[in-house]
């Protein structure tokens, strides 16, 4: 609450509430109709906030009225100065006249209100996933006096499934302040507070007589250390199954009730339940389409310090889960056609390494057949059924960037499209993209 002392209640602000403006008002502007297409219905949001501004008068002009003076949804302007924020809040009539004009205190004392207006600031959209702000205006009578009520409240709408992420998207210092100050995520604490002890005491020390530690890997020649297979578990388990005693077996499904990855439960300001994402910076109230795309994920990416084996941890991944047989043909959904499965891996590096992986590959698991495709170009005196079947029946295929740039892009005739004359040079194909890696 704050005080303006010596000052009565704007009689226009009570014809506005009343909606008793006069009806001589010039003839408005024509507005630029906007596609709402992308908006989402109003019903599919959720509460963040809803904070209040009391702004008390030193006198009462509403004792005549039996209730307190209803607006809600009103447009106010909104004065705000780069780098510092809101300066002052005024109300516009239909005429777009100043029935009131207020300063807005310190931000000590409404920082649920400066965040409120911080998110109308920054986006005025009301299309899925945005956060926007609604304004409404009370006139009631206090002890006497008068008293205005601001009514600021933050609404989330919802994202609905992991296709309504937009990737391109950046988290707004809005979207930041709020995922902080009304969803903060208890796993993560302020850097500053982190000591060395700290990160010791919070290492992962798994035990040394677990199953893993007794994993075995046929055809690999080197012992991984404890830490290395730990890292091929993690990685059998990014492609859907994980390594036991009775060997490789699908990954154990997941239990009732868990969440998806970087989801938190929580409860809006009006009690109703949903899952925060501050990884997507998105709000629902359903999980289950995210945690039915995340079953489909696989893959991902081995980070480790170098010196640390992750080679020897990719050769012992190839050797423990090889693609189990298929049909003839599979269907590529990036080339519209069908192409043949392959068991064989495919391994794209720069030329300055790609002799080392071969080299290490040989030393590690000298069982596995590994070929070095070149480029069409360079095995142009090879029949070209007997390379595609030379790439189809090794273990690992081994290429560089500049080959596979040079290739993916090789496409079939349109069967539907015919020549005046014959085509004087045969169209170039590429095994790469005749295969199902």
């Amino acid at each position: 609450m704050s005080s303006l002392p010596a000052r009565d209640l704007p009689d226009e602000l009570i014809e506005f509430m009343l909606g008793t403006t006069s009806v001589s008002e010039p003839p408005r502007k024509r507005q630029k109709v906007v596609s709402r297409e992308n908006e989402q219905p109003m019903d599919e949001y959720v509460v963040v906030k809803k904070s209040i501004w009391e702004i008390e008068f030193a006198g009462s002009k509403l004792s005549q009225f039996d209730a307190p003076l209803e607006k809600e949804t009103i447009r106010p302007f909104v004065s705000w100065v780069r780098h510092w924020g809101p300066e002052f809040i005024e109300v516009l009539d239909e005429r777009k006249q100043c029935v009131f004009h207020a300063p807005l205190p310190p931000k000590d004392s409404l920082e649920d209100v400066y965040l409120a207006l911080l998110v109308n600031h920054e986006s005025s959209s009301k299309a899925q996933g945005k956060l926007w702000t609604d304004f409404g205006l009370m006139l009631l009578e206090r002890n006497g006096r008068d008293v205005l009520q601001m009514i600021f409240t933050v609404k989330w709408n919802i994202t609905t499934s992991p296709y309504g992420v937009v990737q391109a998207s950046v988290k707004t210092e809005a979207l930041r302040q709020v995922l902080a100050r009304y969803f903060p995520d208890p796993s993560t604490s302020k850097p500053e507070k982190w000591s060395p002890q700290d990160f010791y005491q919070s290492v992962h020390s798994p035990d040394r007589n677990d199953e893993v530690s007794a994993m075995q890997v046929d055809g690999l020649e080197t012992e991984l250390y404890p830490f290395q297979k730990r890292a091929v578990q993690w990685l059998l388990k990014r492609e859907g199954v994980e390594w036991s005693a009775e060997g490789v077996k699908p990954k154990a499904s997941r239990i009732g009730g868990e969440l998806p990855l970087s989801f938190l439960q929580c409860t809006d300001s009006i009690g109703q339940k949903c899952y925060v994402s501050h990884l997507f910076g998105l709000i629902t109230l359903n999980p289950l389409p995210f945690i039915e795309v995340e079953k489909q994920l696989r893959g991902g990416i081995l980070a480790e310090e170098m010196g640390l084996g992750k080679t020897v941890e990719m050769i012992s991944l190839i050797s423990l889960h090889k693609r189990p047989q298929e049909g003839t043909q599979v269907y590529d959904i990036f080339t519209a056609q069908n192409v043949r499965p392959t068991g064989a891996t495919l391994i794209i590096a720069p030329p300055s390494i790609l002799k080392q992986w071969i080299s290490e590959i040989n030393r590690h698991a000298p069982g596995l057949k590994v070929m070095h495709y070149e480029g069409i170009k360079a095995h142009s005196k090879s029949n070209f059924e007997n390379l595609v079947e030379d790439l189809a029946s090794s273990d690992v295929v081994i290429s560089t960037y500049s080959i596979l740039a040079a290739e993916i892009h090789f496409t079939q005739l349109n069967p539907e499209k015919t020549l005046r004359r014959e085509s004087k040079y045969p169209r170039p194909k590429s095994p790469l993209m005749m295969l199902s890696w």
